[in-house]
């Protein structure tokens, strides 16, 4: 259940376009030290993480040839198998003049490596939510990559690594059809389970619908959030959207 944009897919489709908001939400912080970090009864886990080796992504990210000074920040999302390739990768448009940029992302992101998350000591695929800076200043080019979309640098600091969905699968949902496309929120605890989950009003997408993505995100794993090298509370915000796996079809495929 994912937004198409300038995709970098290994066996998967391209994406929809769509535009990332900004959603922050209030949370009170109790941190935990991560090494002690588990989900309910669930094994404990280790965030998907950069890397400084030759194979990481800032690194393969080349800058585009433009003119004058740049500053600019791309959200991306990116699915993660158990090597830390990047089996999915797709960002969110802020204006078709980032194309580029974009552009420059997901072709990094082919034959990047990152570590990938641990749950109970064996690397997990996971979704990872990400930024990536790029700042020219005359002859100065640097390219920044953060291990979230910036929700709560205020709260965190700008290198804090965001909540990480593990991914189980995509999923049939016969509530929804293929029109369905919802922003949804979560708070997901320092032991990776989300709780306060709602839908944002704007979006499409019936009430059965909403229903049916609510309590399965209620349901969804998650590697906690840390900051510092404790884990921590920490909102979480996602598009969801159904693909039709035939064109025409009300059938709906979500990878959620």
């Amino acid at each position: 259940m994912r937004p198409r944009r300038r995709c970098s897919a290994t066996g998967a489709s391209a994406c929809r376009s769509a535009a990332l908001g900004a959603a922050i939400l209030a949370l009170g912080v109790h941190a935990k030290p991560a090494s002690a970090q588990g989900h309910g009864d669930h094994e404990p886990t280790v965030p998907a993480r950069f890397t400084a080796d030759s194979r990481s992504l800032q690194k393969r990210i080349r800058f585009p040839d433009s003119d004058g000074d740049v500053s600019l920040e791309i959200a991306c999302d990116a699915w993660l198998n158990e090597r830390g390739a990047f089996r999915m990768n797709y960002c969110y448009a802020a204006s078709e003049a980032d194309r580029e940029f974009h552009a420059a992302i997901s072709f990094a992101s082919r034959r990047a490596r990152i570590a990938p998350a641990l749950v109970g000591g064996k690397p997990r695929p996971v979704w990872l939510q990400y930024r990536v800076r790029f700042v020219r200043q005359g002859a100065s080019e640097q390219v920044m990559v953060f291990p979230n979309h910036g929700l709560q640098v205020d709260v965190f600091g700008a290198e804090y690594s965001g909540p990480q969905r593990i991914e189980t699968g995509s999923a049939n949902l016969s509530r929804c059809d293929n029109r369905t496309r919802l922003w949804i929120q979560a708070t997901v605890s320092e032991q990776g389970e989300p709780t306060a989950v709602v839908i944002e009003p704007d979006g499409t997408g019936t009430e059965a619908c909403r229903s049916a993505v609510v309590d399965r995100m209620r349901s969804a794993r998650f590697v906690a959030a840390t900051a510092n090298g404790s884990r921590i509370g920490a909102n979480y915000r996602e598009l969801l959207f159904c693909a039709a796996s035939i064109p025409d079809s009300r059938d709906c495929r979500l990878w959620f």
